[in-house]
């Protein structure tokens, strides 16, 4: 066999393990995150969270989904704590916007609505009164249906 086909070989060889690398690692965290997921329990409801940790993650939140489970909400983390604007930038439901500071609620912004047309009614901003290390966003209607309000507690069982 001429050298070059030892190194084709061998560079396909090398494709083909990253790849299963890739699948296999990628199987093991999906197979993780349903036996152990992130949760986020709050007046006695349990949400399993998907964690926004990085500007990206927090950017596209929940932008471009159809619709959320009930039992289901993003938490955006911030690190060091901020009072983030946040907008509906192309949500497709309304949600209700939990704001946190370690293991309290300092306020709920509720039935946050999808941005609609910009041209005529603007962009909506939504802020928290104070600095704040987390979000919880959620179905609208959820907050006052669970009784979620500024004072609430929140758990969280979060792998990092």
């Amino acid at each position: 066999m001429s050298i070059n086909k030892k190194i084709v070989l061998s560079l396909v060889g090398a494709i083909i393990l990253i790849i299963l690398a890739i699948v296999v690692r990628a199987v093991w965290l999906n197979y993780r995150e349903l036996r152990n997921p992130n949760t986020v329990k709050i007046d006695g409801a349990t949400f399993k969270v998907e964690v926004a940790d990085s500007p990206f993650r927090r950017l596209k939140g929940l932008s471009g989904r159809e619709s959320l489970p009930e039992d289901k909400g993003m938490l955006l983390v911030f690190d060091p704590k901020d009072m983030p604007s946040l907008w509906p930038k192309g949500l497709k439901f309304p949600i209700d916007i939990i704001w946190i500071d370690g293991t309290t609620v300092v306020g709920v912004d509720k039935e946050a609505a999808p941005e609609g047309n910009l041209a005529v009614e603007g962009i909506k901003l939504y802020s928290p009164q104070q600095l704040i290390d987390k979000v919880l966003q959620i179905n609208a209607g959820l907050a006052d249906k669970l009784n979620i309000n500024p004072g609430s507690t929140i758990e969280l069982n979060i792998k990092k």
